[in-house]
């Protein structure tokens, strides 16, 4: 017997994988990233000694930078369509809950750039390989853990933003949406930042406001951190790795849980 919520939930995740990978403005962003791919490979073969260093670099960055702003722009826009043409009404008159609707969209979303990130992950191992000229298997193994680590890492990262953009997206209009999620994944990544200033300001309300905000909200500069390790071709230890990938989808769970309450309350207000 199948399970009814994942029924639903499966179905909404397709119609939404569909409806994305038909947007125009994900190949528009895709068809840049590949462009950066190659200006990474340019770039690097201008620097002596330091080529696979520069591809890399622009290469992740360029994955990341890229899949954020499509999860920006997609999770916005998608809630924002469906109330306009009164889709959501016609999915909510049937058996499916807010629950239902907010993980199938987030399911959706993230697979499409799920795809993605693996696509151009491969296109940068192509050019690294290119790039090194011929190596032994085993280095052709470490630079291939250490990209799909990179990669998987990115990956939680740009699900984690998907989940921030429906959340905003459930009750504010899209260019609201996109400017709150924008600043949120900024503050996010410098978020030591917030806790030097606490420590740097002289009033204890200032200070203790600033430590609440980097208690609060998530750390994306320790991926980042581990990222760059992996790109210097330093092994990171295994629990490091989980641990970053654990706390972002945590972060994420949460998000989406929030989002699936808020939802409820406004359609079935």
């Amino acid at each position: 017997m199948k399970d009814p919520f994942f029924g639903a939930t499966r179905a909404i995740a397709l119609n939404t994988f569909r409806e994305v990978s038909r947007d125009k403005i994900v190949y528009a962003f895709f068809a840049f990233a590949i462009g950066l791919l190659i200006l990474g490979q340019v770039l690097g073969s201008l620097s002596i000694g330091q080529q696979v260093r520069i591809i890399q670099d622009i290469g992740l960055a360029a994955i990341d930078l890229i899949g954020s702003a499509i999860a920006i722009f997609a999770g916005a826009n998608l809630l924002y369509k469906e109330r306009e043409r009164g889709t959501i009404q016609f999915v909510f008159s049937k058996p499916v809950g807010a629950a239902q609707y907010v993980v199938g969209k987030f399911a959706g979303i993230s697979a499409c750039l799920g795809v993605l990130v693996v696509l151009m992950s491969i296109w940068l191992y192509l050019m690294l390989i290119f790039a090194t000229g011929p190596i032994d298997s085993s280095a052709t193994g470490a630079l291939f853990c250490n990209l799909a680590c990179a990669a998987a890492l990115t990956y939680a990262e740009i699900a984690f933003v998907v989940a921030m953009s429906i959340f905003f997206a459930c009750f504010t209009s899209p260019l609201m949406s996109v400017v709150f999620t924008l600043a949120l994944w900024i503050a996010a990544h410098a978020n030591a930042s917030l806790l030097a200033a606490a420590r740097l300001n002289p009033t204890l309300a200032t200070a203790k406001l600033l430590q609440g905000a980097y208690w609060l909200l998530p750390d994306l500069e320790t991926a980042t951190k581990i990222r760059s390790s992996l790109i210097a071709g330093i092994l990171c230890d295994a629990t490091v790795l989980s641990g970053a990938l654990a706390y972002l989808a945590c972060y994420t769970a949460i998000l989406l849980a929030v989002s699936s309450m808020v939802t409820d309350r406004r359609e079935h207000a």
